[in-house]
């Protein structure tokens, strides 16, 4: 029965829209002022037209029709008050004290954040201190009238090293003139967690960088290593006997160059002649993997081919950072042990990973050529990426 009320209903909102002679501001109907429909709402129920047929006429909902028509003047003849006087709040004064506020901070460098990170701790201060309540989307309104946007907080572990700008650039000339981009493969490995680094958002102005999120030890890690290239995605899980920094060349060449090359070599992708990134790790350039490599004939970046602490350089990176933002939207259980939420945490990764085309892969790895011209442009010094 309700299925066919609501049929008869869109029959019914058919036939107005098509109906004659139409209303001059059909055109721009749902973009008018709110003074043109809380009129059209009068108009519309003195003829008896229910009110869940004037919302879906005004693409509004029918209690906010309800409310509209509980009101004896028009909107902007209505006087907004607070809830001890009926003095008008100055919009202006508002929104001088959000901004004074989205501006305060605590702590020092590197824990430096903001006061009130949120919208919804601005709203509770901006109440306090004007003794009004206030909605939180009409402080979003405020700051996003005031220049603000909202942005994920960088982690602390994406540091810039001692890095040489000169060595920088230098090698950024030679991967420009000779190697062909379009066929090389990022790779990396992460340490992906379940901290959620406090607020991982931040309100900041246009030009303005966010304050860094600090890294908490004390959780949950997952050990992968994955690359990228155009066409190409592989993601690696790293057995926790792998041991990380303190990996030797046989772990790697067994755990991660073992499968990149099978997975090179395979039907896929045996026609395309890849040519794999590394960073200066000692495993990743040592005489043994090396070796592993050109005895497959595997073409790769030799030794001092890539910039050593240049993690702005790699769109890996910026992939990493996706999948951990993917991470942090997915529900947590309770309850569940280190071991439970190890796996767990693993099963997110590659729920994450698996989520992603490979066109935003793409994408990604041809913005390599732009960051290595802009690292050229800037004489070799960090690029914001």
């Amino acid at each position: 029965m309700a299925r066919q009320s609501k049929i008869n209903r869109r029959k019914r909102y058919k036939e107005w829209v098509h109906s004659d002679p139409f209303p001059p501001y059909r055109a721009n109907l749902w973009q008018a002022s709110a003074d043109t429909k809380w009129s059209l709402m009068k108009e519309w129920a003195s003829n008896n037209i229910t009110h869940q047929e004037i919302g879906d006429r005004l693409k509004v909902s029918r209690q906010t029709v309800q409310l509209q028509l509980s009101y004896a003047k028009a909107p902007s003849m209505r006087v907004r008050t607070t809830c001890e006087t009926d003095a008008p709040i100055e919009q202006s004064v508002r929104r001088k004290l959000v901004d004074k506020l989205a501006q305060e901070t605590k702590g020092v460098p590197p824990r430096l954040e903001c006061k009130y990170p949120t919208v919804i701790a601005l709203a509770l201060e901006v109440g306090r201190r004007m003794k009004t309540s206030w909605d939180c989307s009409t402080i979003h309104r405020d700051l996003m009238s005031l220049g603000y946007t909202w942005v994920d907080r960088p982690t602390s572990g994406k540091a810039k090293g001692e890095y040489d700008p000169q060595t920088r650039m230098t090698c950024c000339l030679n991967l420009l003139q000779c190697i062909d981009l379009s066929k090389l493969i990022y790779s990396d490995e992460k340490y992906f967690d379940n901290n959620d680094h406090g607020c991982r958002g931040q309100y900041v102005k246009v030009g303005q960088r966010p304050y860094t999120r600090m890294f908490t030890p004390f959780c949950v890690t997952a050990h992968f290593w994955g690359a990228i290239g155009i066409g190409f995605k592989l993601l690696i899980e790293l057995p926790e006997s792998y041991g990380g920094l303190h990996a030797c060349s046989g772990d790697y060449i067994r755990e991660v160059l073992q499968r990149y090359v099978s997975t090179v070599k395979s039907d896929k992708h045996k026609d395309t002649a890849y040519i794999l990134q590394q960073d200066g790790l000692k495993i990743h350039v040592s005489r043994e993997s090396c070796g592993f490599l050109d005895s497959h004939s595997i073409d790769y970046l030799q030794s001092g081919q890539w910039p050593a602490y240049s993690p702005d350089l790699s769109p890996i990176e910026n992939v990493w950072s996706l999948l951990q933002w993917k991470i942090a939207k997915y529900a947590k259980k309770a309850g569940l042990s280190a071991e439970e939420e190890k796996k767990q945490l693993a099963k997110n990764v590659w729920k994450a990973w698996n989520s992603t085309p490979q066109s935003v892969l793409d994408e990604y790895v041809r913005s390599g050529e732009g960051r290595l011209r802009e690292c050229v442009a800037k004489n070799g010094e960090w690029l914001d990426h």
